[in-house]
């Protein structure tokens, strides 16, 4: 159920909470909690993991063993939904070199993904953490490397405590 004063993380897992081969890695965990406990935000997934029945048993696993942070696993519980899946509908290895460099790249997509997504839930204060460089104007971009870190954690929930933006682009 959607709550008044409603904000939405459009969450990607690799690069964000998922870090050098760990499985939700405690601290980029523990990060996003914060941002839920001072946001009072909900979920949506962008990460491809949502195309994938695997991944998704995964995550449901990890909040029924409590792994993946030192603090409660009821981020899980916050997912409200996933965003929809805008990608390649031929394998892009497969086709021509000239077809292929016509293709949109994998940060418009997601991109595409997520505005399509607040159609859903308009008038929203939102934010969008992901390791690819997306051009959102509620961004927050992390590194492969390091993931969700604490001055990304103070980045979303200032844009989410602070800019109250509308789901369309501004003109």
């Amino acid at each position: 159920m959607i709550r008044t004063t409603h904000s939405i993380i459009f969450l990607d897992f690799d690069g964000v909470l998922c870090i050098d081969g760990f499985f939700f890695e405690p601290y980029t965990v523990n990060n996003l909690i914060e941002i839920i406990d001072a946001t009072d935000a909900d979920i949506i997934i962008s990460s491809a993991w949502r195309l994938h029945q695997d991944y998704l048993n995964l995550i449901k696993q990890s909040n029924q063993s409590g792994c993946g942070s030192t603090q409660s696993n009821s981020w899980i519980d916050r997912i409200i939904d996933i965003t929809p899946d805008f990608g390649y509908k031929d394998d892009p290895n497969l086709m021509p070199f000239t077809e292929f460099l016509k293709l949109p790249s994998p940060e418009s997509i997601r991109e595409s993904e997520i505005k399509h997504s607040l159609s859903k839930y308009p008038d929203l204060n939102w934010v969008a953490i992901d390791d690819m460089n997306l051009n959102l104007p509620n961004f927050v971009h992390t590194k492969l490397r390091h993931g969700l870190t604490a001055s990304h954690k103070d980045q979303a929930i200032k844009i989410l405590l602070t800019n109250p933006s509308p789901s369309k682009e501004d003109p």
